[in-house]
């Protein structure tokens, strides 16, 4: 009789495959780099809602806003009546009273901070009896950041370059000014796309969540050298000689004669109390 062999059956699938896959990804892997993301659209939504700003046409311009800040922030930061600081404090509730909520809520928690700050900086001199000096400086504090959030959410960036480029700014410091608003906006959109990347390739936790980070902003370095090498080329071939022109014409409005009236009042209140 013929012996028979039996052929393994080629169709049939292999052990291995018909195992189940146990593997449960950790959770909270994505954490570092949701944060990181949210970080960077906070500041790049910053950047671009202030380009977006409305302007009112009874809104005061930039140049005034900005002349009347640096007088204001002046005033505070020489004045030592805390009589003057109270008029102050009056005036910016009354301008932040005309925003939007969401506006006011930006500028008082920037101001709420560094001002939180200043006086924990200033305790020891409030423990040692000074209460005149830790008080006075950190309602300073307040007050300045305050008047230059109210100023910085109310204007474009647009107009904050023009300004400066009517009050006679270097076109060096306005140059600068310009080209770091640019580059915040633009190599933020690439480090964005690139935590992107980054997350969808990332599974379970990583261990190594600096050395992500790390190639991430090396990778934006070099881009943003390349970036500049481009711009330099690019601003030589059309024969950029660094000076600024203001080619937007404003006209006098409204608003500019009411801000006008209330920085002259408050320059007059600044005179009689230092004559005091």
């Amino acid at each position: 009789m013929e012996k028979t062999i039996a052929r393994p059956d080629r169709t049939a699938m292999p052990e291995w495959l018909m195992d189940e896959d146990e593997y449960v990804p950790q959770s909270g892997g994505d954490t570092f780099i949701n944060k990181s993301i949210l970080a960077v659209l906070g500041v790049i939504s910053r950047v671009r809602n202030q380009s977006m700003t409305e302007d009112s046409a009874n809104s005061a311009g930039a140049a005034v806003k900005l002349l009347g800040t640096l007088l204001t922030v002046l005033y505070i930061a020489v004045t030592k009546q805390p009589s003057f600081l109270k008029f102050v404090l009056v005036y910016e509730l009354i301008v932040l009273c005309l925003m939007k909520p969401e506006i006011i809520k930006k500028i008082l928690k920037v101001s709420a901070a560094a001002a939180s700050l200043t006086f924990i900086v200033m305790l020891p001199a409030l423990l040692w009896g000074n209460t005149y000096s830790c008080l006075t400086i950190t309602s300073k504090v307040f007050l300045t950041i305050t008047a230059v959030n109210m100023m910085s959410f109310t204007t474009k960036w647009n107009g904050i370059t023009s300004a400066l480029k009517k009050v006679h700014c270097p076109d060096m410091f306005i140059f600068v000014l310009d080209i770091t608003i640019k580059y915040i906006v633009m190599l933020g959109d690439l480090v964005l796309n690139m935590l992107y990347a980054l997350r969808l390739r990332s599974v379970g936790r990583d261990r190594s969540k600096y050395g992500s980070l790390a190639g991430v902003a090396g990778t934006a370095y070099i881009k943003s050298q390349e970036m500049a090498v481009e711009m330099y080329h690019a601003m030589e071939c059309r024969g950029f000689d660094g000076e600024y022109k203001a080619v937007v014409r404003s006209r006098f409005t409204k608003g500019d004669a009411f801000s006008l009236l209330i920085y002259a009042g408050l320059t007059a209140l600044f005179v009689f109390y230092a004559m005091m």
